[in-house]
């Protein structure tokens, strides 16, 4: 993290870490730039995450896009069958939804 520097005294020197006042401040610093480290990489983090849901809510879109494009056609080929292609595509929408659902929720728990 560049914008945070070991404390200095007011001469440029670091205070000795033999001294209670020392040490306490080593901790601090060592502390703080820990800290850092770890929001830094709880923000890598979150934006992996997000990433991977972008995509896999973009997938389960197109899928679903092209489902119901199939449908239409093969509707308009057999009229007769537009019930059951339509119930086919609603049972295949909603295990996509699931299938989505579950990897989200995998993804939330990483």
């Amino acid at each position: 993290m560049a914008g945070l520097m070991p404390y200095q005294t007011s001469s440029g020197l670091m205070p000795s870490h033999r001294s209670p006042v020392g040490r306490e401040l080593a901790r601090s610093n060592g502390a703080a730039l820990v800290r850092a480290n770890q929001v830094d990489l709880e923000g890598r983090l979150t934006d992996l995450k997000l990433g991977a849901a972008a995509a896999i809510g973009n997938s389960a879109q197109q899928q679903v896009a092209q489902l119901t494009a199939m449908e239409a056609e093969l509707t308009k080929a057999v009229p007769l069958a537009a019930p059951r292609l339509e119930m086919i595509g609603n049972f295949t929408t909603l295990g996509m939804a699931e299938i989505v659902t579950d990897a989200l929720t995998k993804l939330r728990r990483l």
